[in-house]
């Protein structure tokens, strides 16, 4: 974010890291939303604890759905009251091609019920969102990235070079 505000110095640009799994958290992003004139909100919440059904702690699955789900959902709501005030803004939220694994062979992608079923989710909200928001001035995006070798699969100890790219 930092290089994309220095060569956009038009541009007032704030990068704000939360833990969407609080509720103050949400909250805060809500407020800082809600006295700013925001104009694009980029989600792109995430979670690194990604377990086949079964194999997680009851908590994890209830972060991962809360992080990535309902709860940004929330805040998504509430932080586009102010665009919808002013008729004018850009929703982008990022899920993942995994949104659509499901019928993947267990070779080329380990199960993952809760992340995959909850990014599904978040694709579906944002389009349903956008049907809703149709004529108001404001766009809602979903963009869908393929497997991107980050320190995200790292923490989840993945062969990346087993998966298709």
């Amino acid at each position: 974010m930092a290089e994309f505000a220095d060569t956009h110095p038009e541009v007032k640009v704030r990068t704000v890291v939360t833990d969407l799994s609080t509720s103050d958290d949400v909250d805060r992003v809500a407020e800082i939303c809600a006295l700013e004139p925001l104009t694009l909100l980029v989600n792109n919440a995430g979670v690194a604890a990604l377990h086949a059904a079964g194999r997680s702690a009851g908590w994890q699955s209830r972060g991962t759905r809360e992080r990535e789900g309902p709860r940004p959902h929330d805040a998504r709501s509430r932080r586009s009251r102010g665009m919808l005030e002013r008729g004018a803004g850009t929703i982008i939220n990022v899920a993942g091609m995994i949104a659509f694994s499901g019928p993947a062979p267990h070779s080329q992608l380990p199960r993952r019920v809760v992340y995959t079923g909850t990014l599904a989710y978040l694709v579906a909200m944002s389009q349903t969102l956008s049907a809703e928001l149709e004529g108001t001035g404001i766009a809602v995006q979903v963009v869908c990235p393929g497997v991107v070798a980050t320190e995200f699969h790292e923490r989840q100890g993945l062969d990346l070079s087993a998966v298709p790219g």
